[in-house]
């Protein structure tokens, strides 16, 4: 049994990529599920996107039908963070990339937070504007 991190293939052993027929048996194969994991990865934050910016309200009226599309989101979102899991506990380093590449390329296009301003952790008379320079 190979432990460890691999290529393409891994000593003459070919990737399973989720499923049964899933092998990654050529490049092409390969390239499509390089492609896959990206996008899956992305999907993760661009569902929890869609859940943290209230667009629920919008799809449903009723508070209690807004808990469930929150609930189906939710759902969704931790399905596909799982099966992220699952293709990086495949130990192949190209789609570990892959995985890593797409959670970050959705963190960066999905985040709700602008860059960390510490300015609000000083005290009123310590801002920018009424510091003096000695």
């Amino acid at each position: 049994m190979f432990m460890g991190f691999g290529g393409l293939t891994q000593r003459g052993v070919c990737t399973l990529f989720l499923f049964e027929g899933g092998t990654l048996d050529t490049p092409v194969k390969f390239a499509f599920a390089w492609l896959g994991t990206v996008m899956l990865a992305v999907s993760v934050d661009a569902i929890a996107h869609v859940r943290h910016r209230r667009v629920i309200p919008a799809l449903a009226a009723s508070p209690v039908r807004r808990r469930i599309v929150d609930s189906m989101l939710f759902a969704a979102q931790i399905t596909t963070a799982y099966f992220v899991m699952l293709v990086v506990m495949t130990y192949s380093g190209p789609l570990f990339a892959a995985a890593v590449f797409g959670l970050t390329i959705g963190h960066v296009v999905f985040a709700d937070k602008p860059l960390h301003d510490a300015t609000h952790c000083l005290p009123p008379e310590a801002t920018p504007n009424n510091v003096s320079r000695v």
